[in-house]
């Protein structure tokens, strides 16, 4: 499978409510709340939570439309701008109706506002890679020398992959100067490759494990192990 390099253009906003149902248990003491607060279970109560096949919350959505901001997150205002009649009523990936709000409904509303990108769908999608600005200079959770801009994808079941962060199996937790991923060429020259060859640890052989997925990108070219 072919890998695609994809650009953000703006930004596309969302009307999204989430939900779960939940089980209350036990009250349990809570040092912000006196009397304590019961412990909540969620049920992960829908069976294609973001279209993955997996249980997990339920999703629905209304779409607001698109702007060429690439960093206002509140250029389509706040929850409470908008009637109840615009507000989505169903799951997008299991049908589900949007229930009342209950003790056994946990459910939230959200203005969502997402980058949108120059691919058909204006998201990332399995087998693109795209940089994303991540944090300021400095302020890696993983490296003394990162310049904040990360390179992620979508690899071919789904999945997200932050190729400069580090690796759940690092032997060299302790040094933030090596990468877990060594990525020579550029996407933009659609010529990017992942390995291990340069100063790195010794976890893993340069490719990715995800559920459903193991492989490698290598010349820019999605390869399942």
């Amino acid at each position: 499978m072919r890998a695609r390099f994809i650009r953000q253009v703006g930004i596309r906003g969302k009307l999204r409510i989430y939900w779960d149902s939940v089980t209350l248990g036990e009250v349990q003491p809570c040092a912000d709340h006196p009397d304590g607060h019961a412990k909540t279970t969620y049920l992960n109560a829908c069976p294609n939570t973001y279209g993955t096949g997996k249980p997990g919350f339920h999703n629905a959505y209304t779409q607001l439309g698109e702007k060429p901001e690439m960093d206002n997150w509140f250029a389509f205002g706040k929850v409470e701008d908008y009637p109840e009649e615009r507000w989505p009523t169903a799951c997008a990936h299991c049908g589900a109706p949007v229930p009342q709000e209950s003790p056994n409904v946990y459910l939230q509303r959200q203005v969502a506002v997402t980058r949108l990108y120059d691919n058909p769908s204006g998201e990332p999608e399995p087998g693109d890679v795209y940089w994303m600005d991540w944090h300021d200079p400095g302020e890696c959770p993983y490296w003394e020398n990162c310049d904040g801009k990360h390179l992620w994808s979508i690899v071919p079941n789904g999945s997200t992959w932050d190729i400069d962060a580090r690796a759940n199996n690092c032997t060299m937790r302790e040094e933030k100067t090596h990468r877990c991923w060594i990525r020579t060429g550029t996407p933009e020259a659609g010529n990017l490759h992942v390995d291990k060859n340069g100063y790195t640890c010794a976890a893993g052989a340069g490719s990715i494990a995800v559920t459903g997925w193991h492989g490698f990108l290598h010349g820019f070219t999605w390869n399942g192990c």
